[in-house]
């Protein structure tokens, strides 16, 4: 990822794409092994229970993969309103203090 800096600040761009993935990579890294638990649980075990129902066979492996449809596309509007206001409150704090970056070639 190429971050861009205009007169040694963050571009609001370059901020919002550094929220936002981040936001949504720490989430996926979170919830993605707890899914393949549950989608293992459910193919070992063969039953699934949700909201007090029990569901077996293929009724119980179509809703474990419903969260594998859905969860990316509630990560990813989370992820645009939750960088949209980082980088409004970046906006607001650059207003009375610069956020200044500066580069370090031996940083890694």
């Amino acid at each position: 990822m190429q971050l861009k800096q205009k007169r040694g600040q963050l571009s609001y761009g370059s901020s919002f794409k550094l929220f936002y993935f981040s936001w949504v990579l720490g989430w996926a890294l979170l919830m993605l092994p707890i899914i393949a638990i549950m989608l293992l649980t459910v193919l070992v075990g063969g039953t699934f229970t949700m909201n007090g129902v029990t569901q077996t066979g293929t009724a119980a492996i179509w809703s474990v993969l419903g969260f594998l449809i859905f969860f990316p596309l509630i990560i990813a509007i989370q992820g645009i309103f939750g960088a949209g206001l980082m980088t409004l409150g970046s906006w607001l704090y650059r207003r009375f203090r610069p956020i200044t970056v500066g580069s370090q070639e031996d940083a890694f």
